[in-house]
C-alpha cells in the first residue's frame, strides 16, 4: 500500500516530538529536557543524525555512551526512545 494524505497509515495513536540534539546542550540544560518534553507531551524523538562522529570518533571504533545516557534520561518522559514499546504492543 502507498502512503498518501488520501489512505493515512494505520495508527493507534498520533505520534509528536521533534528532532532532539542533546550534543549541543551543556548538562545543566539536558537534565530539564526530558520535563520539557513531558510538559509538551512529546511521546517520541529522533536524534543523533548529526552525530555520527561521537558515535564513531575513530574508524571502526564505536562509543554510544553519552547517547545511552540521553535515551536513559528520556525513557521514562518519551515514550517511544526505547524498545519496551514493541513489547507493550
Amino acid at each position: 500500500m502507498r502512503i498518501s494524505h488520501l489512505r493515512p497509515m494505520k495508527m493507534k495513536r498520533f505520534l509528536f516530538g521533534a528532532p532532539y540534539y542533546p550534543e549541543h546542550w551543556d548538562e545543566a540544560t539536558r537534565k530539564d529536557d526530558p520535563e520539557r518534553m513531558s510538559a509538551a507531551a512529546f511521546n517520541v524523538i529522533r536524534m543523533a543524525e548529526f552525530a555520527w562522529d561521537m558515535m564513531e570518533p575513530t574508524e571502526g571504533e564505536y562509543e554510544f555512551s553519552f547517547f545511552d545516557d540521553a535515551i536513559g534520561r528520556l525513557a521514562n518522559k518519551v515514550d517511544k526512545t526505547t524498545e519496551r514499546n514493541k513489547l507493550e504492543k
